[in-house]
């Protein structure tokens, strides 16, 4: 990368101190391309600062079946002042690449190249070196480009598109020797000798053993508290509709409606009535029409102030009711009906409900529903229920 190998290895122990640096302040690096990332950036900023790479001419040959042999015969240095000589950023490409480390996907993105570029790049290699392309053209351009790209040993390629590539390439004689080409550079690449200073980082595997993150840090990381804050939510969320399905009765959703209606409705609305709330089933069925609209015993004693009907599109006629105790309202409504046999759909005991600080008990007889409403919680309303009954 640099043309110097005093320079590299200085880039080489300054990105290892980096790394053992940010471990040390539990930032450790992300993932192993950290390491060639920050390590082609500090080679760059050297050259940019003057150090260039030594320039040799390279002889342009046919490229034969020989052309593996004669790569063999070259020494590591030739093949290193050889990749130092190309202009970024073909320098960083081949010198990944023939580390036989990365697939096609992983270069383009610690290169930030495209596939096309990528496959120039390796081509123009083989050029370079040899004196002559491998063109395969008997392949599409973009299987083509990923023939090119080809892991160099005989590994797995990273997904079906590479798979596809190489399986038809092989039927070509040009890939056959493109892949005799890359291996032999591989191999150079591989025997290049590393320095006994650069041997002895690696003495020791744990390096830079970085401190264990306490629980507490771990729990207080932002990424940790908003996962943790969203499954509460999911786990409210889902709380909330189980409990609501347990409880849901049928007719729920008329009778949290008539609780809105409670909230909403004026004092002058209600026609006055002063009597037991017990004695208004008379005057339902004689003025309306209205059947079994009657007031349970619990509350049939309650002095009524006033007293309205009226239509609603899912209640029906609904008998409302005003009290003097409390405020309390009571109604009466239908109750809703199964659409197969049309029979009334009625449950057993008081159902509590909620809605907007209000809360209704509401019970089914005869085919009517009977809601008592309260502004308040279910604690007002439960010493009426409890009374026994006359």
């Amino acid at each position: 990368m640099t043309g110097e190998a005093s320079k590299a290895q200085d880039i080489f122990q300054d990105t290892l101190r980096e790394a053992a640096f940010l471990v040390a302040n539990r930032e450790p690096p992300a993932d192993r391309y950290w390491f060639f990332r920050e390590a082609r950036w500090r080679c760059l900023d050297v050259v940019a600062q003057g150090v260039q790479p030594e320039r040799a001419a390279n002889e342009s040959t046919e490229l034969s079946p020989k052309a593996p042999e004669q790569i063999e015969q070259l020494e590591p240095e030739q093949l290193a002042i050889w990749i130092s000589a190309a202009p970024e950023p073909q320098r960083s490409a081949l010198a990944l690449y023939y580390l036989d480390e990365f697939n096609y996907r992983e270069m383009m993105s610690m290169l930030g190249l495209k596939l096309t570029d990528l496959s120039r790049i390796s081509s123009l290699a083989q050029y370079n070196c040899a004196g002559g392309g491998l063109g395969m053209k008997r392949l599409s351009r973009g299987l083509r480009a990923l023939a090119d790209c080809a892991p160099i040993a005989n590994a797995k390629a990273p997904d079906r598109r590479m798979r596809t590539a190489v399986s038809r390439a092989k039927r070509t004689e040009d890939f056959a020797a493109q892949q005799s080409f890359d291996r032999a550079v591989a191999k150079l690449v591989q025997a290049t000798p590393v320095s006994t200073e650069i041997q002895e980082w690696f003495a020791n595997e744990r390096m830079a053993e970085g401190a264990k993150r306490s629980w507490k840090k771990t729990a207080l990381h932002p990424a940790i508290l908003a996962i943790g804050i969203a499954l509460v939510v999911i786990a409210v969320v889902a709380w909330i509709t189980f409990d609501e399905q347990m409880h849901a009765f049928p007719g729920t959703a008329t009778a949290k409606k008539l609780l809105n209606v409670a909230a909403m409705t004026r004092p002058s609305e209600f026609e006055p009535m002063e009597t037991e709330a017990g004695t208004l089933n008379d005057l339902f069925f004689m003025k309306y029409r209205f059947e079994h609209y009657d007031v349970p015993p619990e509350f049939s004693q309650q002095r009524t102030i006033g007293v309205r009907v009226f239509d609603d599109d899912e209640a029906g006629q609904v008998a409302q009711i005003s009290l003097a105790e409390k405020r309390m309202q009571l109604f009466l409504f239908p109750a809703r009906r199964d659409s197969k046999s049309g029979k009334p759909e009625e449950f057993e005991g008081w159902r509590y409900i909620e809605q907007e600080g209000w809360t209704g008990a509401v019970q089914a007889r005869k085919g009517v529903l009977f809601m008592a409403a309260v502004r308040g919680p279910k604690k007002d309303l439960a010493p009426y229920l409890s009374k026994p009954k006359e």
